[in-house]
């Protein structure tokens, strides 16, 4: 009994990483004033869903004002931005931005680019993430 309830907890705890997983890497090429410490997408993987969660979590080094944030995805022929206005001013420190992201179709790899921008459109941060749909 106690080895049944230690395999049953494991393959929930299993299951349960699967479902929440952070993704992707940085795509600036020099230091930005937001870096990213985790990008959590769920559900991971993207299969048939039609928008994921996505929470944005990183150090803000100054005060900055934050304009807004888009999603940029490419596959084959087909490219999609979706765009987001935040307009406020964040202070140093941690920041979570939590984001629905709608899946892209037709069925495919995707590459979809994360960028924050401020009120002059200067990226204030980048991460790419791929997955393919289902």
């Amino acid at each position: 009994m106690i080895a049944y309830l230690v395999l049953l907890v494991l393959a929930n705890a299993s299951s349960n990483f699967e479902s929440y997983q952070s993704v992707g890497a940085n795509c600036s090429a020099t230091i930005t004033p937001f870096q990213i410490t985790s990008f959590v997408v769920n559900p991971w993987p993207i299969t048939n869903q039609t928008s994921v969660d996505v929470s944005v979590t990183g150090t803000l080094s100054a005060t900055t004002y934050v304009n807004e944030f888009w999603i940029s995805s490419t596959s084959q022929n087909y490219f999609n931005n979706q765009q987001a206005t935040i307009s406020r001013q964040y202070f140093p420190g941690s920041i979570t931005f939590p984001i629905t992201y709608q899946v892209q179709y037709p069925s495919a790899y995707w590459l979809a680019v994360f960028t924050l921008r401020d009120s002059n459109f200067k990226i204030l941060a980048c991460w790419q993430f791929g997955y393919t749909s289902i």
